[in-house]
């Protein structure tokens, strides 16, 4: 089947992702660790690795993680965001919860 490619998403449903990458059209499922879901979006810019008789479907390439340092993640969608910081505490859309449980307002943009 190859090596892996990296491919932009021309169509996206419920189980696959269509691509087009290296002159041919592909379908590739996504996969996720355990207990979370995702779809990437039409325009997004894939890594695709072989899988059984397809393409798996492992991540979409970012250009800049916003705001995030080594060690930290942050998921986001359609404007909303979670921001597990290094220091302990958790921003949600601009909220921040502190290691200790107090919830604080503004701080953090909410863009994505």
């Amino acid at each position: 089947m190859g090596e892996a490619i990296v491919a932009k998403v021309t169509g996206v449903d419920q189980n696959t992702v269509q691509i087009r990458g290296g002159g041919e059209e592909r379908v590739s499922i996504p996969l996720a660790g355990m207990g979370f879901g995702w779809l990437p979006q039409a325009g997004d810019r894939v890594l695709l690795v072989p899988f059984d008789t397809t393409y798996a479907c492992i991540g979409v390439l970012q250009e800049q993680a916003a705001g995030v340092q080594p060690g930290e993640i942050r998921l986001h969608a359609g404007g909303g965001y979670i921001h597990l910081r290094n220091d302990g505490t958790v921003a949600i859309n601009g909220m921040i919860i502190t290691k200790g449980g107090e919830i604080l307002t503004g701080g953090e943009g909410s863009s994505a």
